[in-house]
């Protein structure tokens, strides 16, 4: 069968590629802010590092669930096809 879509299936993988490339951002931006609040000796870093930690990780699930979504999507559209062909060979 063949794949229609082409341009969706890659930009649903660049979207996954981008919300793995947040979440990697995501973790070395909480080390370098405990290790930033930890040589400057300020008392909120911690704090600070927990939000961009969970902040990353939030915005990591919307653009993987975003990029399953379009996926989801296009195997609607696969399967929709496939019933309407075999309907039609019936």
């Amino acid at each position: 069968m063949e794949k229609k879509f082409a341009a969706l299936r890659t930009i649903a993988v660049i979207i996954k590629v981008i919300a793995w490339v947040f979440l990697f951002l995501a973790i070395v931006g909480f080390i370098a802010t405990l290790v930033g609040a930890g040589l400057l000796g300020q008392k909120g870093g911690v704090g600070v590092a927990i939000v961009v930690l969970v902040g990353g990780f939030i915005y990591f699930l919307f653009l993987y669930a975003w990029a399953e979504l379009i996926h989801l999507f296009l195997s609607i559209e696969e399967n929709v096809r496939s019933i309407a062909r075999h309907k039609k060979e019936e």
